[in-house]
């Protein structure tokens, strides 16, 4: 008889596809040493953020995340990868060109509610420790982008980005930046499309909530993920501020005491992110709070 198919169908589909993809074989070489880091190490759990009991095993599982980072840092593939989003006219990202990306809302949802997107998110977090800084460094390269191909005169300005990314996440009691093919990006706009939002007020919903889709921007969506990704220290999206402060994505968000480099940018400090603050019954004390501001 055959093998009783163990995961849920939209994840074993996307599996399928994974192999056959090139450029998920590409992002695997990352991918990969994580994900069996996360599973087969007793320290997995240190990379939830939680502190190891021996000193000893310590210094060696972070001897381990640092050699992991530095090796993708060096890569050949990953310095390909940069120069590919350097020349880009939009912003790029992972799931970029991936099957993922091509499947059904629907489809997208229920991979990252199911046990694939558990993986993925998991995976994200180590991501984020061992690479944050990194990224965000690459992240305002691409938005520099060179108005030649050896020129050094460059399409950012910080300053003046940062001015805009404020005005922006000012005018609305919560904005989130989305990328179109997120799964993660799709399942925070509908939480935010769905009851008890969508009646806070006789408002418009469009009135207290304004999405922004990053790839539709242009080169200013890259320069608008750079600006976010220095005032908060996260690059995945979605990214939600509420109130004019990030409360981070959907599933993830800042640990207490967190200091963004920006300073005169607000962070909440503490906020696990979007779900984990609806589940609180917190989000909406938080949305309520912004549209007084208003």
């Amino acid at each position: 008889p055959k093998r009783k198919r163990l995961l849920h169908p939209s994840f074993h589909d996307c599996m399928k596809h994974v192999v056959k993809n090139m450029r998920i074989m590409l992002v695997s070489k990352l991918l990969l040493p994580i994900t069996i880091a996360c599973i087969q190490y007793p320290f997995a759990s240190s990379w939830s953020f939680q502190q190891p009991t021996k000193p000893t095993k310590s210094n060696e599982h972070n001897d381990l995340k640092q050699w992991l980072g530095s090796w993708f840092q060096n890569s050949a593939w990953a310095a390909e990868l940069h120069e590919s989003h350097v020349v880009s006219p939009t912003v790029q990202h992972m799931m970029k060109g991936t099957p993922l990306a091509s499947a059904s809302v629907a489809e997208k949802l229920s991979f990252a509610t199911g046990p694939g997107g558990r993986l993925v998110e998991r995976i994200m977090a180590a991501e984020q420790e061992l690479l944050g800084e990194w990224k965000v460094r690459k992240i305002v390269e691409a938005a520099m982008g060179r108005l030649e191909p050896e020129s050094n005169e460059f399409l950012f300005d910080v300053e003046g980005s940062h001015d805009r990314l404020c005005d922006v996440i000012d005018g609305h009691a919560v904005v989130l930046f989305s990328f179109v093919d997120c799964p993660w990006c799709l399942l925070a706009k509908r939480m935010l499309d769905a009851e008890p939002y969508t009646s806070l007020s006789r408002i418009p919903p469009e009135a207290i909530v304004k999405v922004i889709e990053l790839e539709e921007l242009g080169w200013e969506g890259k320069r608008l993920r750079a600006s976010i990704a220095l005032a908060t220290g996260r690059t995945s999206m979605p990214a939600c501020f509420i109130g004019g402060r990030s409360v981070g994505g959907f599933s993830d968000g800042f640990s207490d005491g967190y200091e963004p480099e920006e300073q005169h940018l607000r962070v909440c400090e503490g906020s696990p992110g979007m779900k984990e603050l609806h589940d609180r019954d917190e989000l909406m004390d938080l949305i309520v709070e912004a549209m007084k501001l208003q």
